[in-house]
């Protein structure tokens, strides 16, 4: 419990003001740590299911967990280059002042996201074994 977490808060390194760097450097690790939370949400997700299916005591679940999570993680990072490929773009044209760039770019990240999402679907629904055979 307590004693545990702060043996853990104990064990991290120290750093100092100096250490941060200047402006700039806090503002990307500010832009940064979203996205690395982001890419951690998935291996954190896939382990409490496989977690709890465990717990059942069901060999054949935990092993339909484990093909179901790495389909799973497999799809997200076919898609996940959409949020970091976006960003730039839109904070560029945001920048810049052109909100209608800014627009279109969101507006195409959207459509294409929603292509690919019919595409996995149509995939998954109608060809499950090829598809599940792609990722396993």
């Amino acid at each position: 419990g307590v004693e545990t977490s702060s043996r853990f808060l104990s064990s991290l390194p120290s750093v100092s003001r100096e250490q941060l760097g200047d402006s700039v450097d806090r503002r990307i690790l500010s832009t940064a740590l979203p996205s690395m939370l982001n890419m951690a949400v998935v291996p954190i997700v896939n382990s409490v299911d496989t977690f709890w299916v465990g717990r059942l005591g069901v060999t054949l679940a935990l092993a339909g967990q484990s093909a179901a999570n790495q389909a799973f993680f497999s799809l997200f990072f076919l898609v996940s280059f959409l949020p970091t490929i976006t960003a730039p773009l839109v904070a560029t044209a945001v920048g810049s002042g052109d909100m209608e760039e800014a627009r279109n770019k969101v507006c195409e990240a959207m459509f294409l996201s929603n292509l690919l999402g019919l595409f996995g679907t149509i995939m998954l629904v109608g060809f499950p074994q090829t598809s599940l055979g792609l990722v396993l």
